[in-house]
């Protein structure tokens, strides 16, 4: 028979040091770090938006590892207006977190959000120094951020928009989202959120709803996305005025599916497929017509968005009249628009950006690959005018062309068939 011996005063030693670093713990985290990280959550804050932050309460469960965020305020520059502002961000942080490089997040819910955007008279918006900031080139990343968040839900959300060039303040209420998961590693959190997007534009009701499979080894989630008669010029009203093309008509109608998958020990997979189509299509250029359609197709197979894939089963265009003018100089107005932009942004960045430390080279994402199956093009008109090297402006239309391309792809080495027919007239 074997006598099992119990070192009585140890034990009772042990209990008490366990019991001493909970109470620590619980101290910590209950009492000690909240006002701590309060502080440094408001200055952060306002150093990142550079606008005032106000935070009524930050609390901490050190035992189930919850953070919770309360009344959130933050105003325009110089403490003029609202800008940003919640009533409650709690997140419930995984243990596994350690081990994985990265924030795991088991649950994210936002309570009354809520954000006012401005655009002013001479068309800039009160976000414009935060999207100056955003677009400055930003040095290359030895590694890119880890994170996983899960059941993200986010309730009772508000926008207001105050557009003052047109007089007008457009308004969305009751804004109701529900997000899955979002992630870049691995995790095996329970998915108990349905993707789901609610909102009233306008005091117009819109819904987007989803479905996933939570206990399916990829949590694949898919979301069905619709629009009919979308009044494109309503909404690029808003486009930067330092743009001198304008869409003057155009409804858009399209059917999109998003599916995200995140396979086990995998990279994570987001695909989009579907059709979208745009009738009655007009767009000016310097104040003068510069492409009519009467109706544009696309079918999109699949596009992935991560691995950067894109299979296009075929592009359609009926009847597009396109107007292209050359002015004395030799020069192209409608191009150079599309490339003085990038040239600005070149000649605005550093001459030489900060190197990555030395070891191994930061991985670079693989080319762009497209693959079209077929475009057609029928009944299209082009007007050319021509002002270089000319007393006179020359004037070459093009009437009832037709093109046809087939088996288009940006792979090297990949050919392409292509059939072309038209009228010129001088």
């Amino acid at each position: 028979m074997v006598t099992l011996r119990v070192n009585r005063p140890l034990v009772r030693r042990i209990l008490i040091v366990v019991a001493g670093v909970l109470a620590i713990w619980a101290i910590l985290g209950f009492l000690v770090l909240p006002p701590i990280l309060r502080g440094v959550a408001e200055r952060k804050l306002s150093e990142a938006l550079h606008r005032p932050v106000a935070l009524r309460r930050l609390s901490l469960n050190p035992f189930t590892l919850l953070a919770t965020l309360e009344g959130l305020d933050v105003k325009e520059k110089g403490g003029k207006g609202p800008f940003l502002s919640f009533d409650l961000l709690a997140m419930n942080l995984e243990a596994i977190s350690i081990f994985r490089g990265g924030p795991v997040v088991r649950s994210v819910r936002l309570t009354k959000p809520s954000i006012t955007l401005v655009r002013n008279a001479d068309g800039t918006y009160n976000v414009q120094d935060l999207l100056d900031e955003a677009a400055k080139p930003k040095p290359p990343s030895e590694k890119p951020l880890r994170f996983s968040f899960n059941n993200i839900q986010i309730e009772g959300g508000s926008l207001d928009f105050d557009d003052k060039p047109e007089s007008t303040r457009h308004q969305i209420r009751d804004i109701t989202i529900g997000i899955p998961f979002l992630s870049n590693i691995p995790s095996k959190v329970e998915i108990t959120t349905q993707p789901v997007f609610h909102a009233k534009v306008n005091g117009a009701p819109f819904d987007l709803r989803g479905s996933t499979k939570p206990f399916s080894p990829t949590h694949e989630t898919t979301v069905h996305f619709d629009l009919t008669d979308l009044d494109l010029p309503y909404y690029l009203a808003y486009v930067p005025k330092e743009y001198p093309s304008r869409i003057t008509s155009g409804r858009l109608d399209t059917k999109l599916e998003l599916t995200f998958a995140q396979p086990g020990g995998g990279s994570p997979r987001l695909l989009v497929s579907g059709t979208t189509a745009v009738r009655n299509l007009a767009a000016t250029f310097g104040g003068k017509p510069a492409l009519a359609c009467e109706r544009f197709e696309a079918v999109l197979a699949s596009f992935d968005v991560f691995g950067r894939k894109a299979r296009v089963s075929s592009l359609k265009v009926v009847a597009p009249e396109i107007w292209v003018r050359r002015d004395k100089e030799g020069r192209h107005p409608i191009l150079e628009a599309f490339i003085a932009p990038a040239a600005k942004a070149a000649a605005k960045a550093p001459a030489k950006l900060p190197q990555p430390s030395p070891g191994k080279p930061p991985a670079q994402a693989p080319p762009l690959l497209v693959e079209v199956a077929q475009i057609g093009v029928e009944r299209g008109t082009i007007h050319h005018v021509e002002l270089s090297d000319t007393p006179q402006p020359l004037h070459l239309d093009v009437h009832d062309f037709a093109l046809s391309v087939k088996d288009l792809s940006t792979a090297p080495g990949k050919s392409a068939g292509l059939e072309f027919s038209g009228k010129a007239e001088t």
